[in-house]
């Protein structure tokens, strides 16, 4: 099979929220692949899924609209639509850092985007130290259960 994904998926282990609209209700489900365009999740019963829903990883501060992809009934896999609620509170972050005194509601959607990009290199920058101090935590915690 060949690899169509755009960006690398990294594998989670998170807990993620599917809204619908129609019929109005929320199921909750594992993310188990996650990128910068998509994921894929798991629902510990069959969900009949609408092409467009509204996706949430609590733990994130996530919260995007995305499309779905793909699906077996338990396993689906969507694609991101929308910008995630994080990239866009620090993109907002960056640009009113800049304190050039202009409103981000004014800005072109092009500027717009360049902050969003840098917030999300941000956001990966970040999770990548926290996953390498929590490795050498771990690995410190068993040299000393060793010892």
């Amino acid at each position: 099979m060949s690899e169509r994904r755009s960006a690398k998926r990294l594998r989670t282990l998170l807990k993620g929220r599917v809204r619908l609209s129609y019929p109005l209700s929320v199921h909750e489900c594992a993310v188990r692949d996650l990128s910068d365009t998509g994921v894929q999740i798991v629902f510990k019963y069959p969900v009949q899924m609408p092409l467009e829903i509204d996706f949430e990883i609590p733990a994130g501060n996530m919260s995007v609209r995305a499309r779905l992809a793909w699906s077996d009934g338990l396993k689906h896999g969507l694609t991101f639509t929308g910008v995630s609620q994080a990239v866009e509170n620090i993109a907002q972050a960056f640009f009113d850092a800049e304190g050039e005194g202009s409103s981000w509601a004014d800005e072109p959607e092009i500027f717009k985007e360049e902050f969003r990009r840098l917030a999300s290199e941000a956001i990966h920058l970040f999770d990548a130290q926290q996953a390498e101090t929590q490795q050498v935590e771990r690995q410190r915690a068993k040299a000393q259960a060793v010892a």
